[in-house]
């Protein structure tokens, strides 16, 4: 349990600081005074004042944190670009072309007419540039169909391909629906292509990944609202403590990028105009905006109760 909750504790702790952060930067750019930068819910466990006032404090719940402005969603966006530039700068991005190695008999992907020694160029119009880009692209894809786009004998082919949805397991042992197409993949040549990028080429690549994820996150919660995504795949707390407990087994690199893409759903999420969360807030400043007026007490209380129930 103690390898759970130790690796756990430090996503939440990063990830929520440069979200708070984020607000406590853009108050004191803006003049806006700061009482309370705390991290973590209830009593306090330790804090200090500085010297603007300002008390930063460790509270005993860590599942959060408080100090209200915009930016801590921008922070949030941020870390994950510093997160998949150092990734993508000092360990590597993989560019390794993905060719099918075999079309399992009867499987969606025959029957839908993808063959071997195919060279898979695009997946629902996603570029793929690497083959760990495959089964990515097609497990974020939302509709019935997956489009395919492949070069065969140096001519560019498209392709539907209707994925089964298979009970399985992941890497970590956590059980999943996953969608099956019935193709294993191999190296362009038997080539693996492994490259350290230069800063301008990893900026770009890491802002590309930040909106793949936000987008895709997107579609899939699209998807649930309409009844088509599958809910068995969403979790709290308690779910993100599991996996980020199994994957700091696998080393630092594992981790910080689980970081970065829990960092991607809390800068999201926090957007939604939901009161108690910040975009919240930004919907109340619209309707100032729009009204000449704030919302009466009694009305910004009625939307808290909903924002309440709907987290």
């Amino acid at each position: 349990m103690i390898n759970y909750i130790i690796p756990f504790l430090i996503l939440i702790l990063i990830v929520v600081f440069i979200h708070e952060y984020g607000h406590y930067y853009f108050a004191k750019k803006y003049g806006v005074g700061v009482t309370d930068f705390s991290i973590g819910f209830g009593k306090e466990i330790f804090g200090w004042n500085d010297k603007s006032g300002t008390r930063w404090k460790i509270c005993w719940i860590p599942l959060g944190g408080y100090v209200k402005l915009f930016g801590g969603p921008l922070a949030n966006f941020i870390l994950a670009i510093f997160i998949f530039l150092f990734i993508y700068m000092f360990i590597g991005k993989d560019f390794t072309p993905a060719v099918i190695d075999e079309v399992q008999k009867d499987s969606p992907a025959e029957i839908a007419g993808l063959k071997k020694n195919d060279i898979i160029l695009e997946i629902d119009n996603n570029k793929v540039e690497s083959i760990l880009d495959v089964s990515k692209f097609i497990a974020m894809s939302t509709s019935d169909f997956v489009d395919f786009k492949v070069s065969r004998f140096e001519n560019e082919i498209l392709l539907k391909v209707k994925p089964n949805l298979v009970e399985s397991e992941d890497n970590l042992g956590n059980k999943l629906k996953k969608r099956m197409v019935g193709i294993k993949l191999s190296a362009y040549n038997d080539k693996i292509n492994h490259v350290k990028l230069g800063p301008a080429q990893a900026l770009v690549q890491s802002f590309n990944e930040v909106y793949f994820v936000t987008v895709s996150s997107l579609k899939y919660l699209g998807s649930m609202i309409v009844g088509k995504g599958d809910t068995s795949q969403l979790g709290g707390p308690i779910r993100i403590a599991k996996i980020s407990g199994q994957v700091a087994e696998f080393g630092v690199i594992p981790f910080i990028s689980m970081m970065a893409y829990i960092s991607i759903s809390l800068g999201l999420i926090n957007l939604f105009p939901i009161p108690m969360l910040d975009g919240g807030h930004l919907m109340f400043y619209g309707f100032e905006k729009i009204l000449g007026r704030p919302l009466s007490q009694k009305t910004q209380e009625g939307f808290f109760r909903i924002g309440m129930f709907l987290l």
